[in-house]
């Protein structure tokens, strides 16, 4: 018997335009896993700062933008970067509120399973 590692989705999370502005909200609930890619996606009309505290400005994601972050790449379960488990992300207005749209966070983690 070998091992692989399976790439697993979790919920999708996301906050509504109604739910943003000048201060960090966040974008759903934290981590379950140490998550090897995250894709931040802005359907907003509005550029937005996303937080990995929620208190410092860590990136923008701009307006209809989106940031694919594959940490993990080519890197077995236990070895690379993740973004860590019980992590919020965190998102607020850049300038002007958004007047539609959501921000949406998508991460995937692995998992060994027995092949």
């Amino acid at each position: 018997m070998s091992l692989a590692t399976r790439i697993l989705a979790e919920t999708l999370r996301s906050i509504a335009y109604t739910g943003i502005s000048g201060a960090y909200a966040p974008i759903g609930t934290a981590l379950g896993h140490p998550e090897r890619i995250i894709k931040l996606y802005n359907s907003t009309d509005a550029d937005m700062y996303i937080s990995f505290d929620g208190v410092n400005d860590n990136d923008i994601l701009p307006s209809k933008g989106f940031v694919l972050l594959d940490v993990c790449a080519n890197k077995t379960k236990d070895d690379g970067f993740y973004l860590g488990q019980d992590t919020v992300v965190w998102a607020r207005q850049v300038a002007g509120a958004p007047t539609v749209g959501s921000v949406y966070l998508t991460v995937f983690y692995g998992a060994n399973v027995s092949i």
